[in-house]
């Protein structure tokens, strides 16, 4: 294979890959957007508290983020992790704020299944 047709058919994977819907999931454990990203069902998450998967295109692959929004009135601590990184995060939100976590960089997977927990 000629190195300009691989590097035509690896620009079309990254296209591809670039139009895949990432996943949301809600406190409630409905994913509006993509099952992979719901919530695991043993978790505990409370109404009031929003978490979400984006995985976001970073040129080299695709940047997790889990987006989380404390609409609870008092503290929380939730503890996430994925698939591709199953050690947890503790993040502390005060009432009513939103803050977006990091997980992996430069991953090839655009989504993968989020694991929460609010206490």
């Amino acid at each position: 294979m000629s190195r300009l047709r691989a590097v035509g058919l690896g620009a079309l994977a990254c296209a591809w890959l670039a139009t895949r819907v990432v996943g949301v999931a809600t406190a409630e454990g409905t994913p509006p957007e993509a099952p992979p990203a719901a919530p695991d069902a043993g978790a505990s998450v409370p109404a009031c508290m929003e978490i979400r998967f984006e995985g976001r295109s970073d040129g080299v692959g695709f940047t997790h983020v889990v987006i989380l929004r404390n609409g609870c009135d008092r503290t929380l601590t939730c503890y996430v992790a994925t698939e591709a990184d199953p050690t947890e995060e503790a993040v502390t939100l005060r009432t009513h704020e939103s803050r977006e976590v990091v997980v992996r960089i430069a991953s090839p997977a655009p989504t993968v299944a989020l694991r929460a927990r609010c206490g």
